[in-house]
């Protein structure tokens, strides 16, 4: 690589090892850093953790075909982290970085909320995995004179990442669970979604991977009827683009689609108009609109 870089563009410095990578990128502030997981010494992973105190602008690209379970272990080694509501941390320069929260202050529902069926007492809950970096710190230091409290959270920091853009956590990303509320039984679970963006990644594109769950900012909430959980999907419509998806509520399985123009916003809500029933939501254009879709005679 040293080679194949070198010409009148660029200046390429290389380095042996983590530890002597460290004082190299000390020295020379370099725009951008390429760095494998496994070397001699000190891992990539642990490398990184210098370069983002001493080298903070660096764009730092791994290139490694080695990546395991330890891997993983090694990505989330300098912060805090545990069970649910974990206590947030302050970041230590060379110590602990932070507190990862998993979910993150957001919850793993979001505002959309879950549905119920009052005749067989079982919960539809849409969630998603997902995990959040958060620290304390003092902010006299950056606000001096300003600050009327000793800690808060946010300020500079950076949040565990795996090399070439792997997910951190095992799927589903994102889900729907049917819970029976008689006897707290999970009747079933579904990925809401296929997680195309890491199935098709290039480390895993030849695993032929089951769906995963897309990796979602929040889920749609569902509308439940007499026979089907509805709810919006992220992908899997036309050209992977969004829909609106029905499912059987006893079983989880997908037994019909419509595409939508954009996302799902919120909640779907169903209602009847001189006896015929309509499907409405809201979807995530500019400026939103508000969709209504009229069903068969026989309803749902």
């Amino acid at each position: 690589m040293h080679r194949a870089l070198s010409d009148d563009r660029y200046e390429v410095l290389a380095a042996a090892s983590g530890e002597s990578g460290i004082e190299v990128a000390r020295e020379a502030q370099p725009n951008v850093v390429f760095l494998d997981n496994r070397m001699g010494g000190m891992t990539g992973l642990e490398t990184l953790q210098h370069l983002r105190s001493i080298s903070p602008h660096s764009m730092v690209i791994f290139m490694t075909a080695f990546v395991t379970t330890q891997t993983a272990i090694e990505a989330i080694h300098p912060y805090r982290w545990g069970p649910l509501f974990e206590p947030i941390s302050l970041h230590e320069d060379g110590g602990t970085q932070g507190t990862i929260l998993r979910p993150g202050t957001g919850g793993a529902m979001s505002w959309t909320g879950a549905a119920v069926d009052p005749e067989t007492g079982i919960l539809y809950v849409p969630s998603h995995d997902s995990f959040q970096m958060i620290h304390l710190y003092e902010p006299q230091e950056t606000f001096p004179g300003q600050a009327t409290v000793r800690y808060t959270h946010g300020g500079p920091g950076t949040a565990p990442r795996m090399p070439n853009g792997l997910p951190l956590f095992k799927p589903p990303y994102s889900r729907i669970t049917a819970i029976d509320l008689n006897t707290g039984d999970h009747i079933w679970m579904q990925p809401n979604g296929n997680g195309d963006d890491v199935r098709n990644h290039e480390a895993l594109r030849g695993l032929d991977l089951p769906p995963l769950g897309d990796r979602v900012a929040r889920p749609s909430g569902p509308v439940l009827t007499k026979t089907l959980l509805i709810t919006g999907m992220e992908s899997g419509g036309t050209d992977d683009g969004p829909q609106l998806v029905g499912r059987d509520k006893m079983t989880g399985e997908i037994v019909g689609t419509i595409d939508l123009p954009e996302v799902v916003l919120g909640t779907p809500m169903t209602y009847m108009v001189d006896g015929e029933q309509y499907i409405a939501l809201t979807v995530a254009s500019n400026p939103p609109q508000l969709l209504a879709f009229k069903l068969p005679p026989s309803g749902l």
